[in-house]
């Protein structure tokens, strides 16, 4: 019987980070297991509402822009020269009505502030590192792939409509460029 990761219906993402590793101008794409995984939880509180993620210890995630037929949690951590980017999310419509949380993301620039974005229902929600927005990224390792992230921003949505956002996440299998 195959393991679970050889009956995937794509190439992996290694392969094709190996693939297009010249015509990006990536330095690495990593090595070892290819699979992204991700644990931790966000939460965001809105309207008087909470929705979020929890995710169990290493969950697999589905690199976004993948095809995800069985409409599992995706997500994306990238490790490049000073800057990070982290994202969990549903695929496109499996969030459900309401003020659900579809999609969380953070940017850690070489420079400059974080920058922190929620989806909730159709709503985009913003926040930039500062004052209001507490963003710490404890470690973050190109050589073993992982990185990991705390945030307590306040976000604003629509005409300036507020919300609160809690996470601490965890990322195994980052693609490092």
């Amino acid at each position: 019987m195959l393991p679970p990761h050889a009956m995937r219906p794509l190439p992996s993402p290694l392969l094709l980070c190996s693939l297009l590793l010249p015509s990006l101008g990536l330095v690495a794409c990593g090595s070892g297991d290819d699979s992204l995984a991700a644990s931790g939880n966000v939460t965001v509180e809105a309207a008087g509402s909470s929705t979020g993620f929890s995710l169990p210890s290493s969950t697999l995630l589905i690199v976004e822009g993948f095809e995800n037929p069985a409409g599992e949690m995706e997500g994306r951590c990238e490790i490049g020269a000073g800057d990070l980017l982290l994202s969990v999310g549903r695929p496109e419509g499996a969030a459900g009505p309401g003020i659900a949380l579809s999609h969380f993301e953070l940017y850690v620039p070489n420079e400059g502030p974080a920058e922190v974005q929620a989806i909730l229902g159709a709503d985009t929600y913003v926040a930039s590192g500062g004052p209001t927005c507490s963003v710490q990224t404890p470690y973050v390792d190109a050589a073993r792939r992982t990185a990991r992230a705390s945030i307590s921003c306040e976000l604003r949505g629509p005409a300036a409509q507020p919300a609160t956002l809690e996470a601490d996440l965890t990322f195994t299998g980052c693609l490092v460029h």
